[in-house]
């Protein structure tokens, strides 16, 4: 299966409440990780609006089956989800999250004292 298939199969599929399933996995994670769970509203909206950024590869597990993960970006938040297409049946939700935009730290001043401005914007070390 190419990716433009499994993109129009996890659209077409992905609105259908029952045809998305979740694993017990999906439905736990760890904010302290830096990973924020989602609501299967959420995961659906993911499944249906986002874009496959890895695979499909064939499933080892699931015969018939293709592992993909698709990410979207909401109000500056990316959302991953990674599962198993089984076309025309369901998909099944392996994990879903949001990663917690980090905060940019400003760049540390260098401590070392031998470091010495000589005016022309240069740094000379000792």
């Amino acid at each position: 299966m190419n990716k433009a298939t499994a993109q129009a199969e996890i659209r077409k599929l992905a609105p259908w409440y029952e045809k998305v399933r979740l694993t017990e996995h999906a439905k736990k994670r760890d904010p302290a990780s830096g990973k924020l769970p989602l609501t299967k509203k959420e995961i659906m909206a993911a499944l249906e609006h986002g874009t496959i950024v890895e695979g499909p590869y064939p499933d080892l597990k699931m015969p018939g089956g293709w592992t993909f993960t698709v990410e979207r970006n909401v109000d500056e938040q990316r959302c991953r989800v990674a599962g198993v297409l089984v076309p025309q049946e369901f998909i099944l939700v392996i994990t879903g999250y949001a990663i917690i935009p980090q905060t940019r730290r400003a760049p540390q001043a260098a401590n070392d004292e031998d470091d010495e401005d000589n005016g022309d914007g240069d740094v000379s070390v000792h």
